[in-house]
This record gives structure tokens, C-alpha cells and sequence, in this order.
């Protein structure tokens, strides 16, 4: 299986500890068993910077490319977003982050952002396992990418 990879971050997580780390890191919930009373009792779990900073960065790359009112820059940055939660498995924040990258792609008219956003979303659809709408999802992005000669995004599509 294929997974969209980000730099400094890895794409497979070798520990349910890693994937604990990660999650603590960027505030998200974790479940309510083991690792509950870190809260309560003022213990803190060690966080890897790069990770809080890989987020940080992408999230100003989106302020500064909305600011800018730049829809090609802003759809680039959601599809980072949603790729760095992709990698983290969080699928559902993910699909969030790649619908709003589509949007800004068919407005900017930008087919390789918006077969990248497709992509993306293509591929969250495989982790939740909803081949069906995978299947259509990346046939659309293929569909794009032939349409709009982009070699590039066509062998991203397919791999």
C-alpha cells in the first residue's frame, strides 16, 4: 500500500508508542484507558518538536497564502495539511483538509493541485477501507491528469 510521505516525517510508524507521541503532540484525543491520568496528575509526555513545527509551518504557509489571497498556494498548503494528517492516520481531518485544497484548485483552476487533493482523498478512502469510492475517487484524478497532461500527477495517481 502507498503512502504519501512528508519530509523529516516517517511514513510508518514502527510503536504504538511513536503514534502516541504524535498524537499527544498535536492535541488530539487519546483513549481514555492507560494514558488518561497523564492529565490529571500534571504529567507531561515528551513531544518531538519537528512534528509540532512540521504542522506549525504548514499551517503559516496556508495563513500567509490566504492572506495573499492566493488560491494556487492555498490549495498547495491544504494539500500539505492533509498529507501530514494522512501520515498520522488521521484520516478524517485529512479528507477535511484535501476537500478544502479541491475547492480552492477548481477555483484557481489549478488541475495538478486538484488531482493531488483527489489523490490524497483517494487515499484516506483506502485506509477506511471504502474501495469503491477510492476506485472512483482516483480514476478522477487520473481522468484530471491525463486531461491536463500532467505526467507528474499521473504517475503519483498510479503508484
Amino acid at each position: 500500500m502507498r503512502m504519501r510521505s512528508i519530509s523529516g516525517l516517517p511514513t510508518t510508524f514502527s510503536s504504538a508508542a511513536a503514534l502516541l507521541t504524535i498524537t499527544f503532540a498535536l492535541g488530539l484525543p487519546v483513549c481514555a484507558q492507560q494514558g488518561s491520568g497523564n492529565a490529571s496528575t500534571g504529567k507531561s509526555l515528551t513531544v518531538p518538536a519537528g512534528v509540532r513545527a512540521k504542522l506549525d509551518k504548514l499551517e503559516g504557509e496556508l495563513k500567509a497564502a490566504q492572506a495573499a489571497d492566493d488560491e494556487k498556494a492555498t490549495a498547495a498548503a491544504l494539500n500539505g495539511i492533509g498529507d501530514f494528517y494522512f501520515n498520522i492516520s488521521e484520516y478524517e481531518k485529512a479528507l477535511d483538509s484535501y476537500g478544502r485544497a479541491l475547492t480552492q484548485a477548481q477555483a484557481a483552476k489549478d488541475a495538478h493541485e486538484e488531482a493531488m487533493a483527489l489523490n490524497g482523498t483517494a487515499g484516506c478512502y483506502v485506509e477506511q477501507n471504502k474501495a469503491e469510492k477510492a476506485a472512483e475517487t482516483y480514476q478522477k484524478a487520473l481522468d484530471l491528469t491525463k486531461a491536463s497532461g500532467d505526467a507528474s500527477g499521473q504517475a503519483a495517481t498510479v503508484d
